[in-house]
């Protein structure tokens, strides 16, 4: 990349908090230094071993380098600053600063980055960054609702019962209740906090309730019970995702649908190049994602896992994909809408 066009890509982070607080953050964990140190390209791996960091979470730092252009990826899977002067100028020399969410969790996470560290943490522990996704989603969840009613109104042969897993705060649910006045949606959520906001926020709303549940050991006493199952910005999250799906499928009707919703993002890092929404998901996902989805020695899968192996996984798991849309035009919500085989 000649230095002109790689200023451009400097240039686009600089302007992006987001991404500039996951510089920031790679400057903290002593990432750059280590790379100047060992003066030769090095895989992930051989990183995360000479800084003594938990692989997971560094490889979703770098791969949201890669897709936003400030580091490459040889065919070797080695990774390279283009042009350390002007990487140097912009993101080493200069004191840089967290979105001021991240920088409440930022002690947490960068414990958490280290070998024997905390393996993560919940909503409930550190909710600072996803309050802050919530308030980047909040002008989209009543066109997302609506989208995701016309998808449950086509792909469904009934709706009278549908579940909303990993609800959080209720924001989409509550408008999709609203959306679909006829069913019961049932919201349900592991977080204490979350749910106790959901129902201070649902009060207007008549055919929504809410309730604290573990998606991997959800009431027996469901089973078989609901029309729709709604999955969004869950899968990856996950500690357990196939624990958990099995549960889900168990709740589903033998006819039901299940629907998910996940960033579209390629698990090569080389299709993401390029790509700023991926750039911020994967960023987000550094702060968010690993660490919710590596609490209790879980996957620690994040946006990162990527869209080929959630497809895979839909399939092991005796899952049909019956069609696929990006909801209001966005990678951030690529839907699947899913059938048992």
């Amino acid at each position: 990349m000649n230095p002109i066009a790689y200023k451009r890509c400097v240039s686009r982070v600089l302007a992006n908090p987001v991404l500039l607080s996951g510089v920031r953050l790679g400057k903290r964990v002593k990432l750059f230094q280590a790379m100047q140190y060992l003066k030769h390209p090095c895989d992930i791996n051989t990183l995360a071993s000479e800084l003594h960091l938990k692989e997971p979470y560094l490889k979703e730092l770098i791969h949201s380098y890669v897709s936003s252009e400030v580091m490459t990826l040889t065919p070797d899977k080695k990774i390279i600053v283009p042009d350390w002067t002007i990487f140097k100028e912009a993101f080493l020399d200069p004191e840089l600063t967290y979105l001021r969410p991240f920088e409440k969790v930022a002690p947490i996470l960068e414990k958490c980055f280290e070998e024997n560290g905390p393996a993560g943490y919940t909503h409930d522990e550190a909710p600072y960054v996803l309050d802050y996704v919530r308030t980047l989603r909040q002008n989209y969840n009543i066109p997302l609702a609506m989208e995701l009613s016309q998808l449950i109104s086509v792909h469904a042969d009934s709706y009278t019962d549908i579940l909303d897993v990993g609800c959080g705060t209720g924001d989409l649910t509550i408008p999709l209740a609203s959306t679909l006045g006829s069913s019961s949606v049932y919201g349900c959520d592991i977080s204490v906090k979350a749910i106790t906001a959901a129902n201070m926020a649902s009060y207007k709303v008549d055919n929504v309730s809410f309730g604290i549940e573990d998606i991997h050991n959800l009431p027996k006493s469901w089973g078989g019970k609901y029309n729709v199952i709604l999955m969004f910005d869950v899968l990856h999250d996950l500690q357990y995702p196939e624990k958990a799906m099995k549960q889900l499928l168990n709740v589903l009707k033998k006819d039901g649908i299940l629907i998910i919703v996940d960033p579209k993002v390629s698990s090569d890092p080389r299709k993401n190049i390029g790509n700023i929404q991926a750039a911020q998901a994967l960023t987000l996902s550094t702060w968010w994602c690993v660490p919710s989805s590596s609490c209790d020695h879980g996957s620690g899968n994040g946006v990162g896992w990527g869209w080929e192996n959630k497809e895979v996984f839909l399939r092991n798991m005796g899952l049909n994909v019956r069609s696929r849309v990006c909801l209001i035009k966005s990678d951030y919500n690529y839907a699947y809408v899913c059938r048992r085989k």
